[in-house]
């Protein structure tokens, strides 16, 4: 009997429209999942491959600790070293209250 062939959907969706990179991470961006690690490195890849205008989809995203506001935190600086510069969409009031309460939300727009 074959063995059982399971896939999974991306963590992490990036598409291209109207020449800005659309990165859109689904689930948790905790210490506990592949998450944060994945995210940091789609935007890694998208800056290597020269774009540097990137939007964030946030709506797939259900819940952010310390290590995935690390991970943004740390693209959002890759991203403007590298003379580009990164927003948030569709950011849900739980990430967006988040950001509050570590002062960050004015950092992304």
């Amino acid at each position: 009997m074959p063995a059982e062939t399971v896939t999974s959907q991306p963590l992490v969706r990036t598409y291209l429209r109207s020449g800005v990179t659309i990165v859109a991470p689904k689930g948790g961006l905790r210490h506990d999942t592949p998450m944060p690690d994945e995210f940091y490195d789609s935007v890694r890849r998208i800056l290597e491959d020269g774009c540097s205008s990137i939007l964030v989809d946030f709506s797939g995203v259900n819940a952010i600790d310390a290590t995935g506001v690390a991970r943004l935190t740390r693209a959002l600086t890759s991203t403007c070293r590298a003379g580009g510069e990164l927003k948030l969409l569709r950011v849900p009031p739980h990430v967006y209250d988040l950001l509050e309460i570590i002062r960050l939300h004015d950092t992304f727009e």
